[in-house]
């Protein structure tokens, strides 16, 4: 699998496989906003304020799964939501950020569930 990563400083407690953002000051913290396109990546392992973590800015990756989701059913794009989580991007206006990687039709997840994911996509839903 493919990916690109790149090291930044923690602002503050991050959790393993979130969506994280940067800020003004080049720290990063979690990433929550379906309309946003300001998403950097998933970060690699948890970490806490300060520390140094790797954060995957394109490529193959696990995530978590903010959501009830089925692959097959619902739409392969995923974004940004609560808990800096992936979720569904089925709105105007949403910005997917993520597309869901699944060898299987069959496979269901729930919030929380780790997953694999192609980060990298940053166009609004029309």
């Amino acid at each position: 699998m493919y990916s690109r990563s790149k090291s930044y400083t923690a602002h503050s407690s991050l959790t393993k496989y979130q969506v994280v953002k940067i800020r003004t000051d080049g720290k990063i913290e979690p990433c929550a906003s379906a309309t946003s396109s300001s998403a950097l990546g998933i970060v690699q392992r948890s970490a806490g304020a300060g520390e140094l973590v790797d954060v995957v800015i394109c490529g193959h990756t696990r995530a978590l799964m903010g959501s009830s989701y089925t692959v097959g059913t619902d739409t392969r794009l995923l974004m940004a939501g609560t808990g800096a989580k992936l979720n569904k991007a089925q709105s105007t206006g949403n910005i997917p950020i993520a597309e869901i990687v699944s060898q299987s039709s069959s496979l269901s997840y729930v919030d929380g569930d780790e997953i694999e994911v192609f980060f990298g996509m940053k166009s609004p839903l029309a």
